[in-house]
């Protein structure tokens, strides 16, 4: 589970900037709103993000899907010019994660540079301890460019490493290059980061535009995966939300899931429509995707970072999505961007989990923030009557 992610030098965020999932102290109240695993440890299971247009939320998003693509090993673990704030790799970009794993909480920081890997940090707190023990560090002290060779600065804990490991870890760490340590780590199989990394690798799912509908899932998951799940009736269930009528589904084979599959619908009078996802609406297309993402939130407990899923939902079927995945008793958490106003309300979430993003007009630079930055009591109005009034920025500039 994820608690916070802190990030600076991104797309047009310049300043550290932090996201928490911290529940609020009123919790109890929104119950349905809060995971606790079985060792006690807590977090929110919904973020909602605000913003105007071209503001900075894609970009938010982005930020936690590069640093999951430099862990699985799809991106190279540098700063690039075009995600750096005004295109300046000059200065370094910062990455902070704490995650929820069983009784711990691992604290994985990242400074990368337009080199390679600059900087690097992994701690672990223990749910009965207020000690945060050091794992490691790492730093570059120098760079050879014709040989990739590296300067480095690299200490430990003797207690999570024996003597093996550490031999093979400093022989490898001057030629590390535009690797990271936890990457290196995980062709060693050393166990103590095997479940940070897999939680990057299977149980973190972040969509940007680009990646929606039928492109989404041929890159982040194996076909014959998907057509699993979209036989299920748990995944039925989350389907129909978008229409009742729908009574089943009938499939081809698993290359042709997000086109040739036949949804049948049910009349009134007992007769059945059949008609091919391909040629059904945009929202029908679209939401078939969005339900087996929403699937792994509710079933193998997956942390889900989604770009405007609503983009193409009427108002009264995203709230009815989102009281779906509240209600569930589930360990995956959902966080998505929105321009739906009516989310942005303290009924069904604590101001913890109410985030705007505002881009400056005068500087062009994007900051991002909570509710709970305000002092903002839950006696008074409705939070997007407040937001259209421009008192909690992040509203396109007149």
């Amino acid at each position: 589970m994820l608690l916070e992610f802190s990030f600076e030098n991104f797309g047009p965020f310049k300043e550290y900037m932090e996201f928490s999932l911290k529940p609020g102290k009123v919790s109890q109240r929104f119950a349905d709103n809060v995971i606790e695993n079985e060792y006690g440890l807590k977090t929110s299971k919904v973020g909602v993000i605000a913003g105007e247009n071209a503001g900075g939320k894609t970009n938010f998003i982005r930020s936690i899907k590069f640093i999951k693509d430099v862990i699985e090993g799809t991106a190279v673990a540098k700063a690039y010019k075009r995600l750096c704030y005004d295109y300046d790799d000059s200065n370094p970009q910062g990455f902070e994660i704490k995650v929820i794993i069983d009784n711990h909480i691992y604290i994985y920081k990242l400074k990368l540079d337009k080199i390679g890997l600059l900087y690097e940090e992994l701690s672990i707190k223990n749910k009965s301890s207020k000690r945060i023990d050091l794992v490691y560090f790492f730093i570059r002290e120098g760079f050879e460019a014709e040989s990739g060779t590296m300067k480095v600065n690299f200490n430990y804990e003797q207690k999570f490493f024996d003597e093996e490991e550490i031999t093979l870890i400093k022989t490898v760490l001057p030629k590390l290059g535009k690797r990271l340590v936890l990457n290196l780590f995980d062709d060693l199989n050393i166990n103590l980061t095997t479940g940070l990394i897999n939680w990057f690798k299977t149980q973190l799912m972040v969509v940007c535009p680009g990646y929606i509908g039928f492109n989404l899932y041929k890159e982040y998951e194996k076909a014959d995966e998907d057509f699993e799940i979209a036989q299920k009736e748990s995944f039925l269930e989350i389907f129909k939300i978008i229409d009742p009528s729908i009574e089943y589904l009938e499939f081809e084979d698993p290359e042709d899931l997000f086109s040739e599959t036949l949804i049948v619908r049910k009349r009134e009078d007992g007769t059945l429509l059949k008609n091919k996802l391909q040629h059904d609406s945009s929202g029908i297309n679209e939401y078939f995707a969005w339900s087996i993402a929403i699937w792994k939130v509710i079933n193998t407990n997956t942390t889900l970072f989604a770009d405007e899923i609503d983009r193409v939902l009427n108002v009264v079927l995203a709230s009815k999505i989102l009281s779906y995945v509240k209600g569930q008793d589930i360990k995956g958490q959902f966080i998505f961007s929105t321009h739906n106003i009516y989310h942005l309300n303290t009924n069904d979430f604590m101001k913890e989990q109410i985030f705007f993003v505002h881009k400056s007009k005068d500087t062009l630079t994007s900051e991002l923030y909570s509710l709970a930055d305000f002092d903002y009591s839950y006696s008074q109005p409705k939070v997007y009557e407040l937001y259209l009034k421009g008192l909690l920025g992040a509203v396109p500039n007149e």
